[in-house]
């Protein structure tokens, strides 16, 4: 632990020595086509713009070179080595199928609607998080220090907010909002993935807070819309026959 301690503070002394430079961007230019052509879809739920998220910390600021701390500090616990399947998992796999894995979403068989609300929300939430992602062009902490490793392999895409944990925040919040049974577990996984995401060197936790911010924004038009009504009651009874089923996904009894 000693060791691990003066590693970090010959970082923060790096950190501190970059302090003047300008956090490198991440130009649309740079993006992948599918993220590219996203923007120029319209939302299914949502109805307007969101209001623009507070810029990042800079990383001359210190909450910023904590938030890199924080995630080398993460990277460099042993313990936290098993994370690397999950890391990669959570930014690569679709992620219905992420989800499917994990033990929160059904067979979409069987689970039809559900499916269909999940996917209308994904939609719109992944347009409202690259619309903010263009507005900073924010790099992931990897690009910013040669101290942090990418954990995860490479990925293409703008780091604030992470449009991948609002995409799998959105989709379990949903599924909070029409069965509120399985909310402890829920919590738990989302905890979780924003810690996996930090160790994957991609994302720091201003961008998991920011990702928060664009699915709560979005859920609430679910919440709050009558147009889909029938659609929620059908998908409300859909995800009540899994949860009979099978549980919620961290009860031992959903295990195989």
């Amino acid at each position: 632990m000693v060791r691990v301690n003066k590693y970090l503070m010959a970082c923060v002394l790096t950190l501190h020595a970059t302090y003047t430079l300008a956090e490198p961007s991440f130009p649309r230019g740079d993006w992948g086509p599918a993220q590219r052509a996203m923007l120029e879809k319209k939302t299914l739920l949502t109805k307007g713009d969101m209001a623009a998220i507070p810029a990042p910390p800079g990383i001359e600021t210190d909450e910023g070179q904590h938030e890199l701390m924080r995630v080398m500090r993460i990277q460099l616990d042993p313990a936290n080595g098993v994370r690397r399947p999950n890391a990669r998992d959570a930014l690569e796999m679709e992620v219905g199928d992420l989800l499917r894995k994990r033990r929160v979403l059904p067979d979409p068989n069987i689970a039809p609607t559900l499916w269909s609300m999940v996917s209308a929300v994904d939609h719109d939430v992944s347009i409202t998080v690259l619309k903010e992602a263009k507005r900073h062009d924010r790099v992931a902490p990897h690009a910013v220090s040669d101290d942090i490793a990418e954990m995860s392999g490479h990925v293409v895409a703008p780091a604030f907010p992470s449009l991948r944990f609002a995409r799998i925040r959105a989709a379990m919040g949903l599924l909070e909002v029409l069965n509120d049974q399985c909310a402890d577990d829920y919590a738990h996984i989302l905890a979780d993935t924003a810690v996996d995401m930090e160790f994957s060197g991609q994302h720091r936790a201003s961008d998991i807070r920011a990702a928060e911010l664009v699915s709560a924004w979005t859920l609430s038009f679910v919440e709050a819309s009558e147009q889909i009504r029938d659609e929620k009651i059908r998908a409300e009874t859909e995800l009540a026959v899994h949860l009979r089923l099978e549980g919620c996904p961290l009860d031992p009894k959903s295990k195989p």
